[in-house]
Protein backbone atom coordinates (compact mmCIF):
# COMPACT_ATOMS: atom_id res chain seq x y z
CA UNK A 1 0.00 0.00 0.00
CA UNK A 2 1.41 3.38 -1.00
CA UNK A 3 1.78 6.31 1.39
CA UNK A 4 -1.07 8.13 -0.38
CA UNK A 5 -3.35 5.11 -0.01
CA UNK A 6 -2.51 4.87 3.68
CA UNK A 7 -3.35 8.54 4.13
CA UNK A 8 -6.68 8.07 2.39
CA UNK A 9 -7.57 5.05 4.54
CA UNK A 10 -6.65 6.93 7.69
CA UNK A 11 -8.68 9.97 6.68
CA UNK A 12 -11.69 7.75 6.03
CA UNK A 13 -11.24 6.10 9.40
CA UNK A 14 -11.01 9.37 11.31
CA UNK A 15 -14.05 10.71 9.49
CA UNK A 16 -16.01 7.63 10.54
CA UNK A 17 -14.80 7.84 14.14
CA UNK A 18 -15.60 11.54 14.35
CA UNK A 19 -19.08 10.84 13.01
CA UNK A 20 -19.74 8.63 16.04
CA UNK A 21 -19.25 11.59 18.38
CA UNK A 22 -22.45 13.22 17.15
CA UNK A 23 -24.48 10.27 15.86
CA UNK A 24 -25.53 6.85 17.04
CA UNK A 25 -23.31 4.10 15.71
CA UNK A 26 -22.86 0.35 15.46
CA UNK A 27 -19.86 -0.17 17.73
CA UNK A 28 -19.11 -3.69 16.54
CA UNK A 29 -18.99 -2.51 12.93
CA UNK A 30 -16.93 0.53 13.98
CA UNK A 31 -14.35 -1.59 15.79
CA UNK A 32 -14.22 -4.08 12.93
CA UNK A 33 -13.38 -1.21 10.61
CA UNK A 34 -10.65 -0.05 12.98
CA UNK A 35 -8.84 -3.41 13.01
CA UNK A 36 -9.14 -3.80 9.24
CA UNK A 37 -7.67 -0.35 8.60
CA UNK A 38 -4.89 -0.99 11.12
CA UNK A 39 -4.00 -4.15 9.25
CA UNK A 40 -3.97 -2.27 5.93
CA UNK A 41 -1.78 0.61 7.05
CA UNK A 42 0.73 -1.38 9.12
CA UNK A 43 0.94 -4.54 7.04
CA UNK A 44 0.32 -6.61 10.18
CA UNK A 45 -0.51 -10.27 9.63
CA UNK A 46 -3.51 -9.95 11.95
CA UNK A 47 -5.01 -7.32 14.24
CA UNK A 48 -7.28 -7.81 17.23
CA UNK A 49 -9.17 -5.52 19.58
CA UNK A 50 -9.97 -6.41 23.18
CA UNK A 51 -12.08 -4.64 25.79
CA UNK A 52 -12.21 -5.12 29.54
CA UNK A 53 -15.36 -6.61 31.08
CA UNK A 54 -16.94 -5.92 34.49
CA UNK A 55 -14.22 -7.90 36.23
CA UNK A 56 -11.37 -6.13 34.40
CA UNK A 57 -10.71 -9.21 32.29
CA UNK A 58 -9.87 -8.57 28.64
CA UNK A 59 -12.15 -10.18 26.07
CA UNK A 60 -11.61 -10.35 22.32
CA UNK A 61 -14.26 -8.17 20.67
CA UNK A 62 -13.17 -8.26 17.06
CA UNK A 63 -10.26 -9.29 14.83
CA UNK A 64 -9.25 -9.22 11.19
CA UNK A 65 -9.92 -12.91 10.77
CA UNK A 66 -12.83 -14.78 12.32
CA UNK A 67 -10.77 -17.86 13.01
CA UNK A 68 -11.33 -19.79 16.23
CA UNK A 69 -7.64 -20.57 16.71
CA UNK A 70 -6.66 -16.95 16.19
CA UNK A 71 -9.29 -15.64 18.62
CA UNK A 72 -8.23 -18.24 21.18
CA UNK A 73 -4.59 -17.20 20.79
CA UNK A 74 -5.50 -13.55 21.32
CA UNK A 75 -7.52 -14.50 24.38
CA UNK A 76 -4.58 -16.38 25.86
CA UNK A 77 -2.44 -13.30 25.37
CA UNK A 78 -5.11 -11.32 27.16
CA UNK A 79 -5.10 -13.67 30.15
CA UNK A 80 -1.31 -13.97 30.46
CA UNK A 81 0.66 -12.25 27.76
CA UNK A 82 1.45 -8.94 26.08
CA UNK A 83 -2.14 -7.69 25.95
CA UNK A 84 -2.63 -8.39 29.65
CA UNK A 85 0.57 -6.53 30.50
CA UNK A 86 -0.41 -3.65 28.23
CA UNK A 87 -3.80 -3.33 29.92
CA UNK A 88 -2.30 -3.40 33.41
CA UNK A 89 0.40 -0.82 32.69
CA UNK A 90 -1.40 1.35 30.15
CA UNK A 91 1.79 1.27 28.08
CA UNK A 92 2.71 -0.18 24.69
CA UNK A 93 4.13 -3.71 25.00
CA UNK A 94 6.28 -4.91 22.11
CA UNK A 95 7.32 -8.54 21.81
CA UNK A 96 9.40 -8.75 18.61
CA UNK A 97 10.24 -12.42 19.19
CA UNK A 98 7.30 -14.36 20.59
CA UNK A 99 9.49 -17.47 20.70
CA UNK A 100 11.52 -15.77 23.46
CA UNK A 101 8.50 -14.75 25.54
CA UNK A 102 8.66 -15.16 29.35
CA UNK A 103 7.73 -18.61 30.76
CA UNK A 104 4.48 -17.25 32.21
CA UNK A 105 3.33 -16.50 28.65
CA UNK A 106 3.90 -20.10 27.55
CA UNK A 107 0.31 -20.84 26.48
CA UNK A 108 0.12 -17.70 24.40
CA UNK A 109 3.60 -18.29 22.94
CA UNK A 110 2.86 -21.85 21.84
CA UNK A 111 -0.51 -20.95 20.34
CA UNK A 112 0.89 -17.94 18.45
CA UNK A 113 3.85 -19.85 17.04
CA UNK A 114 1.53 -22.63 15.88
CA UNK A 115 -0.30 -20.04 13.76
CA UNK A 116 2.92 -18.69 12.27
CA UNK A 117 2.83 -15.48 14.33
CA UNK A 118 6.28 -14.29 15.32
CA UNK A 119 5.78 -10.86 16.90
CA UNK A 120 3.17 -8.72 18.60
CA UNK A 121 2.70 -5.08 19.55
CA UNK A 122 -0.02 -4.40 22.12
CA UNK A 123 -1.30 -0.81 22.25
CA UNK A 124 -3.45 0.57 25.06
CA UNK A 125 -6.90 1.96 24.35
CA UNK A 126 -6.59 4.68 26.92
CA UNK A 127 -8.09 8.06 27.67
CA UNK A 128 -6.12 10.01 30.26
CA UNK A 129 -5.80 7.59 33.19
CA UNK A 130 -8.51 5.18 32.06
CA UNK A 131 -7.59 2.14 29.97
CA UNK A 132 -10.56 0.27 28.53
CA UNK A 133 -8.87 -2.20 26.21
CA UNK A 134 -6.00 -3.12 23.91
CA UNK A 135 -5.35 -3.01 20.18
CA UNK A 136 -2.95 -5.82 19.23
CA UNK A 137 -0.92 -6.15 16.03
CA UNK A 138 0.52 -9.57 15.19
CA UNK A 139 3.34 -10.10 12.74
CA UNK A 140 4.78 -13.00 10.78
CA UNK A 141 8.03 -13.33 8.83
CA UNK A 142 6.75 -10.94 6.14
CA UNK A 143 5.67 -8.16 8.50
CA UNK A 144 7.89 -5.12 9.00
CA UNK A 145 5.84 -2.11 10.20
CA UNK A 146 7.88 1.05 10.74
CA UNK A 147 7.55 3.63 13.50
CA UNK A 148 5.25 5.79 11.37
CA UNK A 149 2.86 2.88 10.86
CA UNK A 150 2.83 2.09 14.57
CA UNK A 151 2.18 5.73 15.48
CA UNK A 152 -0.74 5.77 13.05
CA UNK A 153 -2.13 2.61 14.63
CA UNK A 154 -1.86 4.08 18.14
CA UNK A 155 -3.57 7.27 16.98
CA UNK A 156 -6.36 5.18 15.52
CA UNK A 157 -6.67 3.28 18.81
CA UNK A 158 -6.85 6.59 20.69
CA UNK A 159 -9.53 7.92 18.37
CA UNK A 160 -11.55 4.72 18.70
CA UNK A 161 -11.32 4.98 22.47
CA UNK A 162 -12.67 8.51 22.46
CA UNK A 163 -15.45 7.50 20.09
CA UNK A 164 -16.54 4.73 22.44
CA UNK A 165 -16.34 6.70 25.65
CA UNK A 166 -16.85 10.35 24.82
CA UNK A 167 -15.30 12.54 27.45
CA UNK A 168 -18.58 12.98 29.31
CA UNK A 169 -18.95 9.22 29.78
CA UNK A 170 -15.78 9.14 31.87
CA UNK A 171 -17.63 11.11 34.54
CA UNK A 172 -20.37 8.50 34.79
CA UNK A 173 -19.02 5.11 35.86
CA UNK A 174 -22.36 3.36 35.44
CA UNK A 175 -22.80 4.64 31.89
CA UNK A 176 -19.22 3.73 30.98
CA UNK A 177 -19.58 0.18 32.27
CA UNK A 178 -22.95 -0.17 30.57
CA UNK A 179 -21.45 0.77 27.20
CA UNK A 180 -18.58 -1.68 27.56
CA UNK A 181 -20.88 -4.45 28.78
CA UNK A 182 -23.25 -3.93 25.86
CA UNK A 183 -20.38 -4.13 23.39
CA UNK A 184 -19.06 -7.34 24.93
CA UNK A 185 -22.53 -8.92 25.01
CA UNK A 186 -22.97 -7.95 21.38
CA UNK A 187 -19.94 -10.02 20.53
CA UNK A 188 -21.48 -13.08 22.20
CA UNK A 189 -24.65 -12.70 20.14
CA UNK A 190 -22.63 -12.33 16.96
CA UNK A 191 -20.73 -15.55 17.71
CA UNK A 192 -24.07 -17.33 18.14
CA UNK A 193 -25.35 -15.89 14.86
CA UNK A 194 -22.21 -17.02 13.06
CA UNK A 195 -22.90 -20.52 14.32
CA UNK A 196 -26.48 -20.37 13.08
CA UNK A 197 -25.44 -19.23 9.59
CA UNK A 198 -22.58 -21.73 9.42
CA UNK A 199 -24.87 -24.59 10.31
CA UNK A 200 -27.76 -23.58 8.07
CA UNK A 201 -25.65 -22.76 5.01
CA UNK A 202 -22.83 -25.24 5.53
CA UNK A 203 -20.17 -22.51 5.45
CA UNK A 204 -17.14 -21.56 7.51
CA UNK A 205 -17.76 -19.23 10.49
CA UNK A 206 -15.49 -16.63 8.91
CA UNK A 207 -17.66 -16.61 5.77
CA UNK A 208 -20.73 -16.47 7.99
CA UNK A 209 -19.41 -13.29 9.61
CA UNK A 210 -18.83 -11.73 6.19
CA UNK A 211 -22.43 -12.54 5.17
CA UNK A 212 -23.70 -11.10 8.45
CA UNK A 213 -21.89 -7.80 7.92
CA UNK A 214 -22.91 -7.54 4.27
CA UNK A 215 -26.56 -8.12 5.14
CA UNK A 216 -26.43 -5.46 7.87
CA UNK A 217 -24.81 -2.94 5.55
CA UNK A 218 -27.18 -3.63 2.67
CA UNK A 219 -30.24 -3.30 4.89
CA UNK A 220 -28.79 -0.38 6.91
CA UNK A 221 -29.04 -2.21 10.22
CA UNK A 222 -26.65 -2.75 13.11
CA UNK A 223 -24.67 -5.98 12.95
CA UNK A 224 -25.76 -6.80 16.50
CA UNK A 225 -29.45 -6.32 15.67
CA UNK A 226 -29.21 -8.63 12.67
CA UNK A 227 -27.32 -11.19 14.75
CA UNK A 228 -29.98 -11.10 17.46
CA UNK A 229 -32.72 -11.67 14.89
CA UNK A 230 -30.85 -14.65 13.50
CA UNK A 231 -30.35 -16.16 16.93
CA UNK A 232 -34.03 -15.86 17.92
CA UNK A 233 -35.06 -17.06 14.43
CA UNK A 234 -37.03 -13.93 13.50
CA UNK A 235 -34.78 -13.51 10.47
CA UNK A 236 -33.45 -15.92 7.87
CA UNK A 237 -31.32 -15.23 4.82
Amino acid sequence: MTHAEKERRLNDAFATLTHTLVHDCDFIELLQTVVEICKDITGAAEVGLLLADDGNRLEVVTSTRENGDLVETMQRGADAGPCHQCYLTGEVVSDPHIADSPPEWAEFRDAALALGLESVVAMPMRFRETTIGVLSLYGDHTTHPDDRDLRAAQTLADAATISILHERVLHDTDLLQQQLSLTLRARVVIEQAKGVLAQLHGIHPEDAFIELREYARTHKQNVNDVAAQLVDRTLTF
